[in-house]
């Protein structure tokens, strides 16, 4: 959050998107139909109204409100290595078996139970 709150006043989509000709052509798609096929249930300009979004803005946000596209790169090269890795069965499954066992902190049931604890025990 701090990162976010000392770039905020000087964030500027728009340079993001014309410095980053992959971010860029993503960005276009979503204007030009590519996205549009006759068949899908999209609303008529309604990526097109998300361009204008994280481009321009809206009456009620600043354009890119959520900074999507600072984040753009390390998204994409996160999910190529996620693709990557499950090229290999066998080390992705142990991958995903150590996830599923450091995961037990970040659990539902123990975030329940602390929330009764804290609430309701007192």
């Amino acid at each position: 959050m701090e990162e976010l709150n000392a770039i905020k006043a000087e964030y500027d989509p728009v340079a993001i998107y014309e410095a980053n000709p992959r971010l860029r052509r993503v960005i276009d798609a979503l204007g030009d139909g590519t996205f549009e096929p006759a068949d899908a249930p999209i609303r008529e300009g309604e990526l097109v109204e998300l361009k204008k979004a994280l481009l321009e803005g809206a009456s009620w946000h600043q354009p890119d409100h959520y900074f999507l596209l600072k984040d753009y790169d390390s998204y994409m090269d996160a999910k190529l290595t996620a693709i990557r890795a499950t090229k290999d069965k066998a080390s992705f499954a142990k991958m995903c078996l150590y996830n599923i066992a450091g995961a037990g902190k970040f659990s539902s049931d123990r975030t329940i139970a602390e929330y009764w604890e804290e609430l309701w025990r007192k």
